[in-house]
């Protein structure tokens, strides 16, 4: 190879610059769970083998393309620079998610970090992106059918309705018939969506470079989602459970976990909840009763860890109520997934009906002048 570069040296300058654009695509195919999969294994093995993680990310680095290189280089600084591996994650939203960066946090203060990782992985390994497809799917159909509406509705309202207006006018028909007049809702609704094609346009452009940028989606996923969508909660009590049997494996009281999740918790509502569930605890109510009172758990749920007859089994029973929970939240999610695409079809259906409406209406009138 020296001898290669000694003849022939800007080739191999060139081979050196082309390597990584040869073997890192523009667009990844790795969905999320992969990648994040990816990074918890490296600093499992960082953690478990006592290693420095900044090499094993700045390797990794390499083989990643687009914005999530970007990301993944600024936590591997960040990591190089001294800062600790979870405040890295904290300081670089994306790299890992809400869930894995409080998981995380959680280990270090209770000293459970290696059972953390391990179920974190885990977890990752047996997780599906497909709803996360099917709307980026139906969103690419979405931006397609409304362009070839749009279309569509600027050639009719530009240059079919005039036209026929004007064959009625020059055939002296009354345009005010109540024939006639039975369209002219539509016609107007439509006149006026081309009128203002451009600002609806500009518009929808805008909304979706806002929602593309990544602080608006960690807003929108932090604040807009766990209260609107009633599966992402469920998702959040999932993983309080999780981890708070982590924490009893560990010998730790649930009093002192639920004093951890509530200060580090990403959710304010339920940091809320928390920390008043802390409170009850030291002024004498049980344990799963107060999680019953901040509505974090059912009474069913509640008086069958009370009724555990052991350590073991209020562990077991924990990381079940965790497992059904967060299959409910998936199976509920995915169900709301699926009728994206039947709504968004229906709106688009709806509006397909407006225009053979608005055209309909001279068509039919201007045969039955002719039928005259």
């Amino acid at each position: 190879m020296n001898e290669l570069e000694s003849w022939f040296p800007l080739t191999a300058q060139l081979a050196e610059k082309t390597h990584h654009w040869r073997i890192t695509p523009w667009w990844t195919s790795e969905s999320r769970n992969c990648r994040q999969r990816t990074i918890l294994q490296l600093l499992a093995v960082a953690h478990e083998q006592q290693l420095d993680p900044a090499p094993l990310l700045h390797n990794h680095t390499k083989e990643q393309a687009g914005r999530y290189r970007s990301r993944i280089n600024k936590f591997a600084n960040r990591v190089t620079e001294g800062t600790s591996v979870i405040e890295a994650a904290e300081q670089t939203p994306g790299v890992l998610d809400n869930e894995a960066v409080l998981a995380l946090r959680f280990g270090a203060q209770t000293g459970t970090l290696s059972q953390i990782y391990r179920d974190l992985i885990k977890a990752r390994e047996i997780a599906t992106d497909q709803p996360r497809k099917k709307l980026q799917q139906t969103f690419i159909y979405g931006v397609m059918t409304l362009l070839v509406l749009a279309l569509t509705s600027w050639f009719l309202a530009t240059f079919v309705l005039p036209t026929l207006r004007m064959l009625l006018k020059e055939m002296g028909s009354d345009q005010s018939t109540p024939f006639l007049s039975a369209f002219t809702l539509p016609n107007l609704i439509m006149v006026h969506l081309v009128d203002h094609l451009q600002f609806y346009m500009l518009l929808g452009v805008a909304i979706a470079f806002a929602c593309w940028l990544t602080p608006t989606r960690r807003l929108i996923n932090r604040y807009a989602v766990p209260k609107w969508i009633k599966n992402t909660a469920q998702s959040q009590v999932a993983e309080i459970l999780r981890l708070l049997a982590i924490s009893l494996e560990a010998g730790r009281p649930v009093s002192s976990a639920l004093s951890t999740l509530a200060h580090y918790h990403y959710d304010s509502q339920v940091r809320q909840k928390l920390l008043s569930a802390r409170n009850q605890i030291e002024q004498g109510v049980d344990e799963w009763g107060s999680l019953t009172n901040v509505q974090l758990l059912t009474t069913a749920e509640s008086h069958a860890l009370a009724n555990s007859s052991n350590k073991l089994s209020i562990i077991w029973t924990l990381r079940r109520l965790s497992d059904w929970k967060r299959s409910n939240a998936l199976n509920q999610h995915e169900q709301a997934v699926s009728m994206v695409l039947p709504a968004f079809t229906i709106v688009i259906a709806a509006f397909v009906l407006l225009l053979c409406s608005s055209v309909f209406g001279f068509l039919a009138y201007f045969i039955w002048l002719l039928a005259q």
